[in-house]
């Protein structure tokens, strides 16, 4: 089965791109847990960008995200190259 790629859907908006995304997720059987981690995550990212559609979502979001996180919300190293790998599964 190919794998769903936000990136793929370059004219999207984010929020349509992630339902597809979060929507393959479900057909695949991945645990609520874990649908749970990626939408939490992806809300997160999505506040932190200045993208407006996954045509412009490339390394400068992760970046910003990835700042996002170290100022803004207190989570470890760890934790952060965790969400930022999440984000990475997606785009």
């Amino acid at each position: 089965m190919q794998k769903l790629k936000i990136n793929n859907c370059t004219t999207k908006g984010l929020n349509q791109a992630f339902k597809e995304f979060y929507k393959q997720k479900e057909y695949e059987g991945l645990s609520p847990k874990t649908l749970e981690k990626y939408e939490f995550c992806w809300r997160e990212f999505e506040a932190a960008i200045t993208a407006a559609n996954t045509a412009l979502i490339g390394r400068d979001s992760i970046n910003e995200y990835l700042y996002y996180l170290r100022n803004n919300t207190g989570t470890s190293d760890i934790t952060q190259r965790i969400r930022v790998q999440q984000i990475r599964v997606a785009i």
